[in-house]
């Protein structure tokens, strides 16, 4: 097994049914970030202080990590499936 599928079982065992389809679904999807950038969805952050969902996306072209609200339609519209 690759670091990806322990990724993948982590995000999977976040708990939360109504997410765990789309997280199976999108995880190492590349994708656009807000700041127009192609990404890739690496893992799935629940944040409970604000009750939101996050993916966390690596983009290779700035060598960074950012998190896109699970719920942001541009977003979610954005992965390549």
């Amino acid at each position: 097994r690759g670091l990806g599928d322990v990724y993948k079982r982590q995000a999977l065992q976040a708990g939360h049914d109504d997410i765990r389809q789309d997280i199976s679904k999108y995880l190492f999807r590349d994708c656009v970030v807000d700041s127009g950038h192609k990404g890739i969805i690496i893992g799935f952050e629940d944040n409970n202080q604000f009750f939101d969902y996050y993916y966390i996306v690596y983009v290779p072209e700035l060598d960074k990590v950012v998190y896109q609200l699970c719920n942001d339609a541009r977003f979610i519209n954005s992965i390549e499936i």
